[in-house]
């Protein structure tokens, strides 16, 4: 019985004023009046959900009443992390205890996966400074209102992952607030102001505006002393004031003073004041684009990157002026970018906090996670073009001397291959010997004469769209298979059978994480200052990535060799919201950076694939077995 049958069949005896008879379910889910009497058992195995009698199927009135005191979910909750983060929202603006079988009789669940999932709420509102409490069934929340509206923004951008997703998400979520009409009134006070705010921002602002309305109307508002500002800015205050009677006029709701500042505070951190790029010099403080320059110079050498573009230094050192105001203000940042950017771009997010780390010494100041996220989309503007490099497949093209044709074909795959591959040849002779190309690839127009040293792919010499999709797939699947190999040189020459462990069951990953840096230093590879150098760098962010792998290491390169440890998990160590299976913890020496920086992304790829993880969990009985799974999971 799937959720979506348990889900209708609760629905449909929900919505019914009378008990329909087993006919009468079976034909609006369409399915036999066996599968309702089987629907009907499953669901009354934990307790009495639907009663039967003669005149039919019913809801037990508790049931009823229990499922009416919560709000309908609007998305499906078919995950354990779509199922923790409507938990988070529903529990932070809770004004009663909730029952715990009213969430599970709502989620479709069962008892023990509710606590399984109250559990792993537990831990995301101690991070938020929040106690999760409990009498008997029922659980409630105590912690400030600050923490709780953090929280509920946090969940909504988490699990929207990434702008355009989180908007959609937050529309259908408060969607009765009319969000089209806020973002328009938003917008335009902003315009109407020397003020900037760009599309991360806004959403910023109008998902503060939002949680805000909600909670004021609840009756929760924030305390005087909750935003502790110590200067204020003419302009900004007058468009706080603006955005305030706007949601006076849309909401009829007067913000008292506290919610004030808080909007303020909102509004300061994520504003710009420069219309015209040309006046950023102007604003800039000569030693702060000084010392960020000497920063990215340290971590471009660090990780074997090219020199920064002047104009995007000027940017950057902009935004970490402001980043700095707002971490001596105690404003924070919440989340623009979602899971999904640090997921795709993992080695980007490791340059974010590295520059973060350095800044911090020098500043002395503190840069929570949300910064970093910042930090990372500036620093892939500046960098990710050389990460991206190694990546661009060769060809060589092969098409005969007719007129510009030879030119015309090129001209035509360099368009639709850009940022993929580059042709570094172009051969126009008939007679052209296939057996002595270099390329990852041969596209040509002719048959290929001796043994190809590279695969080839045959197109037309007028290149319609078909071939170009052809060899857009062919470029692809090399690609791939360059990315496989260069990971199993770095995982088959890295990985030390040595350092391999498996574990049934660990209560935190800072044991997993003790017991591997335990097992490092008795091989040789580090000293014991390694642990906290890496549970330093977990601290910053977590090193999990798609909730069943992490890849935790320590920001210092200064290990006497780099090496890889493995633990495998059967059962899985909490890891923040994850359940992690299996673990890689790189130890780095200064020869590793090459290594390293070539293989984070790609290694972080393969994992991700549907399968690879269990796979390996799989094989986990020991070094050998472990790494011929491996093997195999490399060579599909």
């Amino acid at each position: 019985m799937t959720p979506d049958k348990r889900r209708a069949l609760i629905e449909a005896l929900a919505r019914s004023p009378h008990p329909l008879s087993g006919e009468e379910l079976a034909g609006q889910l369409h399915v036999s009046s066996r599968s309702v009497r089987t629907y009907v058992a499953k669901l009354n195995a934990r307790g009495t959900v639907i009663v039967t009698s003669h005149r039919g199927y019913a809801l037990d009135p508790r049931a009823r009443a229990r499922l009416a005191n919560l709000a309908e979910p609007t998305a499906s909750l078919d995950t354990p992390d779509r199922r923790l983060e409507y938990l988070c929202r529903l529990l932070s603006q809770a004004s009663a205890p909730v029952n715990v079988h009213t969430l599970a009789d709502k989620l479709y669940v069962s008892n023990s996966t509710i606590e399984s999932d109250l559990s792993r709420a537990r831990e995301v509102f101690r991070e938020h400074e929040l106690t999760l409490n409990r009498d008997h069934e029922n659980v409630w929340l105590d912690g400030p209102e600050r923490s709780r509206r953090r929280v509920v923004r946090q969940m909504m951008q988490q699990g929207g992952q990434g702008i355009v997703p989180t908007w959609q998400a937050f529309s259908r979520e408060y969607a009765h607030l009319d969000l089209t009409k806020l973002r328009a009134t938003v917008s335009q006070i902003v315009a109407d102001s020397d003020l900037e705010l760009n599309e991360y921002a806004l959403s910023d602002v109008l998902l503060h505006i939002a949680v805000t309305v909600e909670r004021v109307r609840d009756g929760h508002t924030l305390p005087a002393a909750e935003w502790p500002l110590r200067r204020k800015d003419r302009l900004i205050n007058e468009v706080t004031e603006l955005l305030a009677s706007a949601v006076d006029t849309q909401f009829h709701i007067t913000l008292p003073p506290s919610e004030h500042e808080a909007l303020y505070g909102v509004l300061a951190v994520r504003a710009v004041r420069i219309a015209d790029p040309s006046a950023a010099e102007a604003v800039v403080d000569p030693q702060m684009k000084v010392l960020v320059a000497e920063l990215l110079e340290l971590v471009a050498s660090k990780y074997l990157l090219g020199p920064a573009d002047p104009s995007m230094l000027l940017k950057l050192t902009l935004h970490v002026q402001n980043l700095v105001a707002r971490c001596r203000s105690n404003l924070a940042l919440t989340h623009p970018l979602g899971e999904a950017f640090k997921n795709s771009h993992p080695l980007v997010h490791d340059l974010a906090l590295d520059f973060a780390q350095r800044l911090e010494k020098r500043l002395t100041i503190d840069i929570n996670g949300a910064e970093v996220d910042y930090l990372a989309m500036h620093m892939g503007m500046q960098y990710l073009h050389y990460l991206e490099q190694r990546d661009l497949l060769t060809i060589t093209l092969v098409v005969p001397h007719y007129y510009d044709m030879a030119s015309a074909v090129a001209d035509t795959l360099e368009r639709s291959l850009r940022g993929r591959a580059i042709i570094e040849d172009v051969e126009t002779t008939l007679d052209f010997d296939f057996s002595g190309v270099t390329s990852d690839l041969i596209v040509s127009c002719v048959e290929p004469r001796g043994t190809p040293s590279a695969p080839v792919v045959q197109v037309s010499p007028l290149l319609p769209r078909s071939d170009i999709a052809t060899v857009s797939d062919a470029v692809n699947a090399e690609m791939d298979r360059n990315m496989r190999r260069r990971i199993r040189t770095t995982l088959f020459t890295l990985i030390d059978p040595a350092l391999f462990m498996t574990v049934h069951a660990l209560a935190t990953k800072e044991d997993a994480l003790a017991l591997m840096s335990t097992r490092l230093v008795e091989e040789g590879y580090v000293d014991d200052n390694f642990l906290d150098d890496v549970l330093d760098r977990e601290r910053r962010s977590s090193t999990s990535f798609g909730g069943e792998f992490a890849i935790p290491h320590s920001m210092r390169m200064d290990a006497s060799a780099t090496a890889i440890s493995v633990l495998v998990s059967d059962k899985g160590i909490p890891w923040g919201s994850s359940l992690v299976r299996l673990v890689f913890l790189f130890a780095l020496s200064p020869d590793g950076r090459q290594a390293f920086r070539d293989g984070l992304d790609q290694i972080i790829k393969l994992l991700s694939e549907r399968g690879s993880v269990s796979a390996l969990v799989a094989a986990g009985a020991d070094a050998d077995t472990f790494l011929a799974a491996l093997r195999d999971l490399l060579d599909r």
